[in-house]
C-alpha cells in the first residue's frame, strides 16, 4: 500500500516540463525512506518530501492543484474513504481530523467574510487536497502512533495549512506543512506512546 500511495501521489500531483523530473521524484521518494530515518522508521512521507523538495529547487516542476472535475473528485473521495476499510478508522484519525478541522476553518472564514457557501465548498473540491488528505496523511509509518497524538497532529496540520494559505498566500500550503511537521512526530511518539504499525499483520 505504501508503494501504491507514493506512486499514486506522484503521478497525479506532480507536473514537470521533462520526464526526467519524474525519475528524480521517484528516486527522492525511495531514497528518503532509506536515508532520512529515525529509530527504524522513515521520517517523511516519501511522495510529500519528494514533491516539496523539487518545487522548492526548480521552476520546472509544479503541483497540479485546482479543480479536476466532479467525477474524478468523487472517485478520489471514495478511494480515500475506502482506506478506512483497510487501515481502520483509528489509523486514519490524522486524515479525518485534518479534513474536518480544515473544512471547519474554511467555512468559518467564509462566514466571517460574508462569502457564500459555494466558495468554501469549491475550495474543498480540490483534487490535490484529497490526495494529500487520504494518500499522504494515511501513511501509518509517518504519523503518530497514539490515537490522541494523531488527533492533535491532524488538527495542528489543518490550522497551520489554513494559516499559511490564507494569511501568507502560499499555494498548496498543506504540502509544506506536512514536510515541516513530520520530524515532530518523533516527539509525539515519545510523549504519547503507542503501538508501532506493522504492515505484515495486515
Amino acid at each position: 500500500l505504501s508503494a501504491i500511495n507514493t506512486s499514486f501521489s506522484l503521478v497525479l500531483l506532480l507536473h514537470a516540463n521533462h520526464w526526467l523530473w519524474f525519475v528524480v521524484a521517484a528516486a527522492l521518494a525511495i531514497g528518503s525512506k532509506f536515508v532520512l530515518r529515525w529509530q527504524s522508521s522513515h521520517l517523511f512521507n516519501p511522495s510529500n518530501i519528494a514533491i516539496v523538495a523539487l518545487i522548492l529547487l526548480s521552476d520546472n516542476v509544479w503541483v497540479a492543484s485546482g479543480q479536476w472535475g466532479q467525477t474524478l473528485w468523487l472517485a478520489l473521495l471514495l478511494a480515500g474513504f475506502g482506506l478506512i476499510a483497510f487501515l481502520g478508522v483509528g489509523r486514519l484519525l490524522t486524515s479525518l481530523t485534518f479534513l474536518v478541522v480544515y473544512s471547519a476553518l474554511l467555512l468559518g472564514r467564509a462566514l466571517w467574510l460574508g462569502d457564500g457557501w459555494a466558495i468554501p465548498l469549491h475550495q474543498l473540491q480540490n483534487g490535490a487536497l484529497l490526495i494529500f488528505t487520504f494518500f499522504m496523511l494515511s501513511d501509518p509509518m509517518t504519523t503518530p502512533r497514539h490515537g490522541l497524538a494523531r488527533l492533535l497532529y491532524g488538527a495542528s496540520l489543518a490550522f497551520a495549512a489554513w494559516l499559511l494559505q490564507f494569511f501568507y498566500y502560499i499555494p498548496n500550503a498543506f504540502l509544506y506543512t506536512l514536510a515541516l511537521a513530520s520530524p515532530f512526530v518523533v516527539i509525539l511518539n515519545q510523549r504519547l506512546q503507542g503501538e508501532r504499525y506493522q504492515w505484515v499483520n495486515k
